[in-house]
């Protein structure tokens, strides 16, 4: 049976401080190609949006963790909601936000036709490439040749929430 399905050139996973900065990077050197950024929370900023306890910052200095496109202005060492604030501003100023969907999990990922499919709790989305910037989620990649040469992709992705989420096989590693 056919779905139809949304087409990007890019499909990013996790609207935390790597999504948003791959989104950045995407418009501003490639203003042509389309992504969407896919969050399964309701709310960007990952770690910063997740770890809400009293006292959460940094470990890292600031100047050095933060987007080098739009430095941070805070002290040394960030506090959570400051952090969570930047991020936020950050993405509303470069217009990421209008690319991210909230609220929307990703269940598989599959290489069919020479592109990646990309199925979620609400549709499925097929697009040239899918750039998983998890954060505090692992994934577990094994790359090897095949007899004929050609790379093979198998991965797990685990969340510190759900275990192992899905096997990912892929004929062409991109």
């Amino acid at each position: 049976m056919f779905f139809a399905m949304d087409k990007f050139d890019v499909i990013i996973v996790g609207a935390g401080i790597a999504g948003i900065t791959t989104g950045y990077y995407l418009q501003k050197f490639f203003p042509n190609i389309s992504y969407k950024i896919i969050e399964s929370r309701s709310d960007l900023g990952g770690t910063w949006d997740q770890m809400i306890f009293p006292g959460v910052r940094s470990d890292s200095d600031m100047y050095t963790y933060g987007f080098s496109f739009n430095p941070w202005q805070g002290p040394i060492i960030g506090q959570g909601k400051d952090i969570k604030n930047y991020l936020n501003e950050t993405a509303q100023k470069y217009n990421i936000r209008e690319n991210i969907l909230f609220n929307t999990q990703v269940s598989s990922f599959s290489w069919t036709d020479n592109q990646w499919i990309t199925e979620t709790s609400d549709k499925k989305y097929c697009s040239d490439y899918v750039y998983a910037v998890l954060g505090l989620e692992i994934i577990e990649l094994l790359i090897f040749q095949s007899s004929m040469g050609k790379k093979i992709l198998q991965a797990k992705l685990y969340t510190l929430k759900l275990g192992v989420i899905q096997n990912i096989k892929a004929k062409k590693l991109l």
